[in-house]
Parts: C-alpha cells; sequence; structure tokens
C-alpha cells in the first residue's frame, strides 16, 4: 500500500505504473526453474499465481486507461497505436502463461540438462529486453531484436534436435519428446510476441507520456 500513496488519478501515471507492474511480472515467471508446483513453498505458489494474474489481466486494465489518456499526453501518438501497443501487451501475457504450462509438462531430465546453457541464454536476452522496454522503449530496435532472438532459437532447436537424435529415441519417450517440442514453441511465442512488442513501442511518444503534469 505504501509504495502506491498518495494515488494518482491522472491516466498517465496510472498508465506507467501498471506497465512497470506488467513487466516485473514477466520478468519474475521468466527467472522461475523448472521445479515442479508442489515443490514451492505456500508463499511461493501464491506469488507465482499472483504474477500469472497480473501477466494476463494487467493489459485489460492498461487498455481501459489508455482509452482516457488526454491529448497532451498522447503527444504524436495516436490513440489506436497505444491500444495496438497494449494488445501486444496482452499477446505477451498469454504466451508467458503457455511457457509456464510448458515448463510443468514431464521433460526429460538428460534433455533438460543438455539444453540448460541455450535455454538460459535466451532467458537472460529476453530478461534484457523486457528491462529495456520498462526503462527505454523508444531506444528499441525490433529488427536487431528480431534477429538476435531468432538466432537463440535457431540454436536452441538444432540443440534440441541433435540431442533427440543422439539419444536414438532409446532414452526418450514418446510424451518427453512432444513435451520438449512444445517447450520450443512456447520459448518462439514469447520471442515473437517480444519482437511485435517492441515494434509497437516505437509508436507511443514516452517522451510526451513521461512530461510532468499539474
Amino acid at each position: 500500500v505504501s509504495e502506491y500513496v498518495p494515488v494518482s488519478h491522472q491516466p498517465e501515471r496510472v498508465f506507467q505504473r501498471l506497465l512497470v507492474r506488467f513487466y516485473r511480472s514477466c520478468h519474475f515467471l521468466l527467472g522461475l526453474g523448472r521445479t515442479p508446483d508442489n515443490g514451492y513453498s505456500l508463499i511461493r505458489r501464491l506469488r507465482v499465481r499472483f504474477h500469472t494474474y497480473e501477466a494476463v489481466t494487467l493489459p485489460l486494465k492498461l487498455a481501459q486507461w489508455g482509452r482516457s489518456l488526454p491529448a497532451e499526453a498522447l503527444g504524436t501518438s495516436r490513440p489506436e497505436q497505444v491500444q495496438d501497443f497494449v494488445n501486444k501487451l496482452s499477446a505477451l501475457g498469454y504466451r508467458m502463461q503457455a511457457l509456464l504450462e510448458a515448463r510443468a509438462a514431464q521433460q526429460s531430465s538428460e534433455l533438460v540438462r543438455e539444453l540448460r546453457p541455450d535455454i538460459r541464454a535466451w532467458r537472460t536476452g529476453v530478461e534484457s529486453i523486457l528491462q529495456s522496454l520498462a526503462v527505454a522503449p523508444e531506444s528499441a530496435d525490433h529488427e536487431d531484436l528480431q534477429a538476435r532472438l531468432r538466432a537463440t532459437l535457431a540454436r536452441l532447436e538444432a540443440r534440441i534436435e541433435e540431442t533427440l537424435d543422439s539419444s536414438n529415441g532409446q532414452s526418450l519417450s514418446a510424451e518427453e519428446s512432444e513435451n520438449m517440442y512444445r517447450l520450443l514453441s512456447a520459448h518462439r511465442g514469447v520471442s515473437e510476441s517480444l519482437v511485435q512488442l517492441t515494434k509497437h513501442a516505437a509508436a507511443v511518444d514516452w517522451g510526451r507520456l513521461r512530461e510532468a503534469r499539474f
């Protein structure tokens, strides 16, 4: 409560505050390991559920506040551009939820061990992008971002194929193989959503939105 007192009812201030909360929740969810839900403490499980709820529902609140932004806060951006940006936030939120579900599926411990460095590299890259979007969204280059994320995913997919081929299907069940490709698809979904989000973030006049108004 103390973090939000006194509460500002200026739409542009509320919009920015909700946006920070969204990025914070996505960052938390990305940092989760593959520990089963029942392996977490009660407090940890509650935090996971809270941040998952935030990632999915905050874009709906942002859409409402975005429609209330005054013209002076929009600057050179148009209302529909702000709504497009919020729609991409929503897509990212649902992709994050899908990633959590894919992580929870049964995986081969051997395959997870082999791919851990590649998955960590992907996660670190996504976390840095989220941080950049939270601090300076106008400076992000979505084309460079797209190239980097696709290169990371290509390496991850190649490592999965290599590991699956080396196992010759002896140590992996059909379910584990399917779940690993499901996990790869979830990583790809988050990456593509993040690229689209960065692209639409560039259309918003963040400098004007951050200006102090009384």
